[in-house]
């Protein structure tokens, strides 16, 4: 029999926990969030064109070069490489194994979270619900079901805070545990900085940092002081180096802009603050370019820390960075966070300098930058402030000493148990329709749509034809259809016109009498910028209702039932039996790429009738 004592219901409490984090961190997890977002297609399809052929999607790019590519944007080295891997592992399309990486790699951010609770505190149970409170926390769950690049980083991130707190672990090493460590260090500073632009500075700066700290400390013999030194400090300069190098090259001139230390921003900025100023012999010693640097520094850094962000909201600047459903941290977590910090003041040890030291300096990227974003940029900040809140449950469940701690204990576990409940109903059944449009699921439902039809097709699509024709690729199996001459086209990402078999794609006002032999897919932007509806009406248009009148098929959001693309010349969908509305009976109907073209058109297609004069 099965003795439930007080203990035992801890073990199960943990347990549960465990179980409910996975189900919520893979749970649907093809189909949300709903789509890829053009930062996230940047790894992914780079991952694809690299299994498929070795090259990034211009043709122009290696992986083995260890340098940036630039897309629509300045993507970071190594992302594309779990992409790859995860390829290689699984096939299918791309779309589909999207959100495999940050998943396996989240797990594993928890995992090492875990250890280096261990190795700072040397407590097991201290370590095991620090790790479960990030298993469950509402914004690691968000990072790691998406496709940006941070949710590796800061993995390898902590690896190498893993290895740099195992050097004050043992007095006395073996050679098995230097190789352990400098694995560590050099694996976890190399992979981190390079899958992700943002860890450059973080990870440079806690070098810095832990370099000096190694020489301030005395438990720690000259040797081994030289070597880790030695170690950390040649691996981050070489990195550095190539880093300077890809600037001289101009490949990170657009995003040098995004950083504070921008002489652009900088003059800019304070001429601003002068010209909103009644002006005094003190202006120029109070407003300029290193006083705004400070002022500005100060106010990023603090934001990271905002409560309503953090507790309420997990609305960021960026839309497709929000969260929106719910804060990234349970509102449960902040009296943890409190009692955390409490309890480390209260038994402050010389052992736990650098964590202290670890948690001032990681938000160091997003206070040099120009944007107060902070999901991906305070990830590690975040990843700390998770393991304080567990401190804080740890001490609520195993030390605390009151006579009402039994019910205090049963109301603060039911509360974590409400919050994690409501958090995992919203992120499944609010927000994917809470975020459809800036996801730009208009774009995997246009590449649904082009797979099921004959070609030739031509899409008219007011998105640039680069990021459309780059989502079809991802969403589809046409990259399997592609020669590496057909990448060469996408060395330019602002041509009018892009090439697939079989597709054209077009962001311009064609001539409708061109294409008339094709299958013609149209945005609802673009029907208006190019009076197609006019057009359309007297050419190529379908059963006319008046004479001023269209009667059109259209693919439409789930969201509002607006139009996205219409279908000219449609043969798949009838339209007498369309919908005049598009609404989600069920989750299931996010999986386009399962469903048969009945269901297809019968969820998706709708009929809209539309004015002409």
């Amino acid at each position: 029999m099965i003795n439930f004592s007080y203990f035992n219901w801890k073990v199960w409490f943990g347990i549960l926990i465990l179980i409910v984090g996975i189900f919520i961190r893979t749970w649907h997890l093809q189909i949300i969030p709903v789509s890829l977002y053009l930062d996230e297609i940047d790894h992914v399809v780079t991952g694809l064109t690299l299994y498929r052929f070795g090259t990034d999607l211009s043709g122009t790019w290696k992986l083995w070069e260890l340098q940036p590519f630039v897309s629509t944007n300045v993507v970071a080295e190594l992302p594309a490489l779990f992409f790859l891997l995860v390829q290689r592992i699984f096939g299918g399309t791309a779309a589909s194994t999207a959100h495999v990486v940050n998943t396996v790699f989240g797990l594993g951010t928890v995992i090492i979270a875990i250890f280096i609770a261990q190795e700072l505190f040397k407590n097991w149970k201290l370590a095991l619900t620090s790790g479960l409170m990030l298993l469950v926390n509402p914004w690691h769950i968000f990072i790691s079901r998406m496709a940006f690049e941070s949710a590796l980083s800061v993995f390898f991130q902590l690896m190498f805070v893993l290895g740099f707190l195992k050097i004050f672990g043992n007095k006395k090493r073996t050679m098995p545990q230097y190789i352990l460590i400098s694995i560590l260090l050099v694996v976890g500073y190399f992979f981190g900085y390079l899958t992700y632009h943002g860890a450059k500075f973080t990870l440079l700066a806690l070098a810095l940092v832990f370099i000096a700290l190694l020489w301030i400390v005395k438990v720690i013999s000259l040797k081994e002081k030289i070597y880790f030194s030695l170690l950390i400090s040649i691996t981050a300069s070489l990195l550095l180096f190539s880093t300077l190098m890809n600037l001289s090259t101009s490949r990170f001139s657009v995003r040098s802009s995004e950083l504070l230390v921008s002489f652009s921003y900088l003059q800019a900025e304070s001429t601003s603050q002068r010209m909103a100023t009644i002006d005094n012999p003190l202006t120029r010693f109070i407003i300029n370019k290193p006083t705004v640097l400070l002022h500005q520094i100060f106010l990023h850094y603090v934001s990271i820390f905002d409560p309503y962000r953090l507790f309420f909201t997990g609305q960021e600047t960026a839309w497709q960075f929000s969260l929106v459903v719910s804060g990234y941290f349970y509102i449960i977590q902040l009296p943890f966070i409190a009692i955390g910090f409490f309890w480390l003041v209260c038994n402050w040890k010389r052992d736990y300098l650098p964590f202290v030291l670890l948690f001032v300096v990681s938000p160091f990227a997003s206070a040099i930058s120009v944007s107060f974003q902070s999901v991906f940029r305070a990830a590690l900040t975040y990843v700390l402030l998770n393991l304080i809140s567990g401190i804080g449950l740890w001490y609520l469940i195993f030390e605390w000493k009151n006579p009402l701690r039994k019910l205090g204990l049963f109301l603060i576990i039911t509360m974590l148990g409400v919050e994690i409940m409501f958090f995992g109903y919203h992120y499944f059944f609010d927000f994917p329709l809470t975020t459809i449009t800036n996801y730009d699921f208009d774009q995997r439902l246009l590449a649904s749509y082009v797979s099921r039809i004959d070609r030739p097709v031509t899409i008219i699509s007011d998105h640039k034809a680069y990021n459309t024709a780059r989502a079809l690729l991802t969403y589809t199996g046409l990259i399997g259809e592609l020669s590496l001459d057909d990448l060469l086209q996408f060395s330019e990402v602002n041509k009018s016109v892009y090439q697939l078999p079989g597709v054209t794609i077009s962001d311009d006002c064609l001539d409708l009498a061109s294409i008339e032999n094709t299958n013609v897919i149209i945005s609802a932007g673009q029907m208006r910028e190019c009076d197609y509806y006019v057009e359309l009406a007297t050419d190529l248009g379908e059963k006319p209702s008046t004479e001023s009148g269209m009667l059109y098929k259209t693919l439409s959001s789930p969201k509002d039932s607006g139009s996205y693309y219409y279908l000219i010349k449609d043969e798949l969908c009838e339209i007498d039996s369309a919908p005049t509305i598009v609404r989600l009976k069920k989750l299931d109907d996010l999986y386009l790429e399962k469903q048969n073209n009945q269901d297809f058109c019968s969820t998706w297609v709708k009929q809209e009738y539309k004015l002409t004069q």
